[in-house]
């Protein structure tokens, strides 16, 4: 949740649970892309409004399949030290 005041924006460094560090940009209020930087492996979840309608890449632009746990929830495994590009 973003105050109104705040449409445009990014943030970086935010450590997830899971060890996950992210990067978020965004604009008129709705994420465009998230950077997931897995520091430890294992699965990420993100929970978003439409996540399951997003795509995720990795750093050499294979695309990554997740598995969907509902409409706004999603989940996908990740190696340690490696980067992950979310699309919405």
């Amino acid at each position: 949740s973003l105050p109104k005041v705040w449409r445009d924006g990014e943030y970086i460094g935010l450590v997830a649970r899971g060890n996950f560090e992210i990067y978020a940009v965004w604009k008129n209020g709705q994420a465009t892309s998230f950077k997931i930087h897995s520091k430890s492996g294992g699965t990420c979840k993100i929970k978003y409004p439409g996540i399951s309608d997003a795509q995720i890449k990795d750093a050499s632009g294979e695309v990554i399949h997740f598995n969907v746990e509902s409409a706004d929830l999603i989940g996908f495994k990740t190696e340690k030290g490696e980067q992950y590009f979310v699309i919405l």
